[in-house]
């Protein structure tokens, strides 16, 4: 009889352990029913960097320049290389193998500015790194896919 009544006691805390199994499950399963719409939101937000959906627009964040170019300087502030001072409007020249990174789309249509980027010390009308400018649409996207 004693074992009898082990062997109940044993089993209504296999009982008692199995339901508190299946209770943390259907808590578990409703926490996941909140939390996987949110961690799949967060999860499309961070894939999506500076890529504009409409067709024709930017699909790239960054670009490499394949050959040199000119830009006028977009920066408020002075902006040096090695020998010169650049200031709001003037004209440098932009390197190849330099990189073209969207900061934003401006205000007026089809126009982004971009920011240069270059390994090494500019010298003579070298733009330094750093320096922004605007930049029509198609001509970055025409870049990218190069």
């Amino acid at each position: 009889m004693v074992s009898g009544i082990v062997i109940l006691v044993i089993t209504i805390r296999t009982v008692r352990r199995r339901l508190m199994t299946v209770q943390e499950l259907s808590e578990m399963r409703q926490a996941l029913r909140v939390a996987l719409p949110i961690f799949l939101l967060i999860a499309i937000i961070a894939s999506v960097k500076a890529d504009f959906t409409k067709e024709g627009e930017v699909e790239a964040e960054f670009v490499t320049l394949p050959t040199k170019s000119m830009a006028y300087v977009k920066n408020q502030q002075q902006m040096y290389n090695a020998e010169r001072a650049f200031d709001y409007g003037q004209v440098c020249e932009l390197q190849a193998g330099g990189t073209l990174t969207v900061i934003e789309k401006d205000e007026r249509p089809e126009t982004l500015l971009v920011e240069y980027g270059v390994r090494g010390e500019q010298s003579g009308n070298n733009c330094p790194y750093g320096v922004i400018f605007l930049l029509r649409q198609d001509i970055f996207s025409g870049l990218a896919e190069k």
